[in-house]
Parts: C-alpha cells; structure tokens; sequence
C-alpha cells in the first residue's frame, strides 16, 4: 500500500509541476488517469497518439486526441504521460525521450492500481454504494463506466 500511495504522490507532484500535460495514449488507461485527472483538479490538455495507430475518435471530453507528428508545442515544456499498457510504456517513454521530450513520466503497476483503486473510492461514496460496472476485455471499465 505504501508503494501504491508514493506513486499517487510521485504522480501528483508531476502533474502540480507541468502547466501543460499530454497524456500519451487514449485507451482505458488513458481515459481512467484522465478521470481521475479532472477529479482531483488537474487539467489535460489532451492526448498523444503513435502515428498510424488506429484512432476511432478524434477527442474525449473534449480533448484532441491527435497524432505525435500532427502536434505542435515546446517539447522541453510540456509534461507527457504514458498511459499505455506496462508492454509498451517503456518504450514510448525511451522514444519520446529521443524525440526532444524533457518531462516524461512513466507509469506504473502500483501506480495504475491506486488510480483504479481511487476511482472506486470516489464512486462508492458519490453513490452510497458501488453499482456494478460493465468491464472491457482487459479488466478496466469501458470509456464511460467511471463517473
């Protein structure tokens, strides 16, 4: 437990100290740290995509989600997360790292378990209760299941 509450703080610190933050992925990770995001009063100013990754919506919440190359902003100022599943966001980061990112934060397991685990906390006292979630094939509740 100890773990998961420094990667929420480690997390926190991170998104306080970027003005501008790009979540990198905009899958049920990116779209579950995005929820928890904006319930604890952080703000993204959208999402980052691999070209030629397949991408069914152009926003979420009225965020772009827009391709790596198709962005256009200062590199060394800009704080990106990678939202992606733990089999790629090492490699995401590494690149994102080449390409002239500055500020990458990387997330993980423990971190991913106290978002999840934060989210239902919330839930469950907004609703006196937890109401049963319908869950995609990984295990993360579909796009619209979280509040």
């Amino acid at each position: 437990e100890n773990l998961c509450l420094s990667a929420l703080a480690a997390f926190r610190d991170f998104m306080a100290e970027h003005p501008r933050i790009f979540f990198y992925g905009a899958g049920d990770f990116g779209k579950t740290f995005f929820q928890y995001a904006q319930a604890e009063g952080f703000d993204v100013e959208g999402f980052l995509l691999s070209d030629g990754q397949p991408r069914t919506e152009t926003s979420y919440h009225d965020k772009p989600i827009q391709y790596l190359s198709a962005w256009r902003g200062d590199k060394e100022q800009v704080g990106i997360v990678t939202t992606t599943g733990r089999l790629t966001r090492e490699n995401i980061a590494c690149r994102l790292r080449q390409e002239g990112f500055r500020h990458v934060f990387l997330i993980s397991e423990a971190l991913c378990n106290a978002i999840f685990e934060a989210l239902l906390q919330k839930r469950f006292h907004d609703s006196g209760g937890l109401d049963e979630m319908k869950t995609s094939v990984k295990g993360f509740p579909e796009n619209n299941d979280i509040p």
